[in-house]
């Protein structure tokens, strides 16, 4: 029986080592959120993140059917700025191989196009098949061979526009997660994490001499809050606006990122109280800071 092991680092995310092909763990490292990809078992999206739930659920499952596995696990989290750096990258060359593929499908759809007009020119304009006569065949295999290059356009043309939508969202993914209302949202529901983390270690009636994985988590949440603290503020070194409650008071107007204005009727320390969206509506809404665009004084709006 073979000794199989479940590591896991930051780098490389989770992955079983020790299977081979029809030694039946397959099935069951499938069953426990495994897939098999780059020439071993994996579980997909572990890089930086560990599952260690599902990890003891798979080591527990094929010791049942009799393996002998051992795991292995680092929790000990990257610092954020090389994780951040290797997803824009992974984006950047997702968006390239999608672009690629995209300019490939277009290049055989306008070369079956072309192929297609070449065979239809060789047939006099309005000519039918001549039924009975000898060119009957050839004239109707003609006809086929152009029914099919045109076939073959419209086919590759839709793969084209497929690629380039895939090309777009990986680019356009990447520009939102760095956008700055997503990252004030991100920052604020880091810092609500940490606090919960930080209360679950400070409820532990014994402090343990090494570190845990409520320990990597809180490191791994401090460092991502000061990345993501310092991309603001470079941001706002670089002339971006990051709205707060400094800059209204009562009676100004806010403009939402919907290009929408609001009278400001209460300054809040994370939102600005306004009307409801229809007048017809009773009561107020919230506006948070993240979602406000612009700014005017009532003097102006007047």
């Amino acid at each position: 029986m073979n000794r199989l092991t479940i590591t896991h680092t930051h780098t490389e995310g989770t992955a079983a080592e020790g299977t081979s092909k029809g030694d039946a763990t397959g099935p069951i490292l499938k069953a426990n959120g495994f897939v098999f990809r780059y020439g071993a078992w994996r579980i997909r999206g572990s890089r930086d993140r560990m599952a260690s739930w599902r990890v003891e659920a798979a080591a527990e499952a094929l010791r049942a059917a009799g393996f002998e596995v051992e795991v292995r696990t680092d929790d000990t989290p990257r610092p954020t700025v090389v994780v951040e750096a290797e997803r824009a990258e992974r984006a950047a060359a997702r968006a390239d191989r999608f672009a690629g593929y995209a300019a490939n499908a277009q290049a055989r759809s306008v070369a079956a196009g072309a192929r297609a007009d070449q065979l239809a020119a060789g047939i006099p304009l309005g000519q039918p098949v001549l039924v009975g006569h000898h060119s009957q065949r050839r004239h109707e295999r003609h006809l086929e061979r152009i029914q099919r290059h045109d076939a073959t356009c419209v086919e590759e043309g839709k793969k084209a526009r497929y690629w380039d939508g895939r090309a777009d969202s990986a680019e356009n993914s990447q520009r939102h997660r760095e956008n700055i209302p997503t990252t004030l949202r991100r920052i604020e529901q880091l810092e609500a994490a940490l606090r919960a983390a930080e209360r679950r270690r400070a409820g532990r009636t014994v402090q343990p001499a090494e570190p845990t994985r409520l320990d990597h988590q809180i490191t791994k949440l401090t460092g991502e809050i000061a990345h993501w603290k310092s991309q603001i503020a470079a941001a706002e070194k670089a002339g971006a606006k990051v709205w707060s409650q400094a800059d209204f008071v009562k009676g100004d107007w806010a403009k939402d990122t919907g290009g929408r204005w609001h009278q400001v009727l209460r300054v809040n320390k994370k939102t600005l109280t306004v009307p409801p969206l229809f007048a017809e509506l009773s009561g107020t809404r919230s506006l948070p800071y993240d979602k406000v665009a612009d700014r005017r004084s009532a003097a102006e709006e007047s």
